[in-house]
């Protein structure tokens, strides 16, 4: 493995006829006043395009960062996944968590309020307190999402290997 470095960062990196090159300096492997340098530790393309050494501690807080993401990616799939009231799915995206706030703010002010509400697989016509009760419900699912998301990113931050680090997995279902 061949690597070229300026200010102690790599720039470039070379194994055979493959080189890969950090974005901000695409030139850095025909510019002949930065030398190639031979290693024989392996060299890790960090996901900011960066390069660094395996034993670089970037390594394993790249690894924390794209942990933080697949978890992200999980909480907000659990989010949106909906929940079921008297049978019926309740869709519980970004868009409908809003309309549902939007109704129970109407059936918190008028206590004859109803709604038809239409969920993934059918229709509920909800009284002012079923709408509350619907509101709390989505709202107890998200909030769940959240909490569950936040123990894990501190368990992530907690980490001291990567064994440690990708035994944290999702929970939620």
């Amino acid at each position: 493995m061949e690597y070229k470095q300026i200010d102690g960062v790599i720039v470039c990196a070379r194994e055979g006829d493959v080189t890969l090159l950090s974005p901000s300096y695409l030139n850095a492997a025909e510019d002949e006043s930065i030398p190639w340098q031979e290693t024989e530790r392996e060299i890790i393309r960090l996901p900011d395009f960066s390069f660094v050494f395996d034993d670089d501690p970037m390594v394993f807080e790249s690894l924390k960062q794209q942990k933080k993401a697949e978890i992200a990616a999980a909480r907000y799939d659990y989010e949106i996944a909906g929940v079921i009231i008297n049978g019926v799915h309740i869709t519980t995206d970004r868009e409908d968590q809003a309309m549902i706030t939007a109704v129970a703010l109407s059936a918190a002010v008028d206590s004859t309020y109803t709604t038809v509400w239409k969920g993934a697989d059918g229709y509920l016509t909800l009284s002012a307190p079923e709408i509350l009760a619907m509101a709390r419900i989505v709202g107890a699912h998200v909030e769940a999402a959240f909490a569950e998301e936040k123990r894990l990113v501190e368990q992530i931050d907690a980490a001291q290997d990567e064994a440690e680090l990708a035994s944290i997995v999702w929970t939620l279902t």
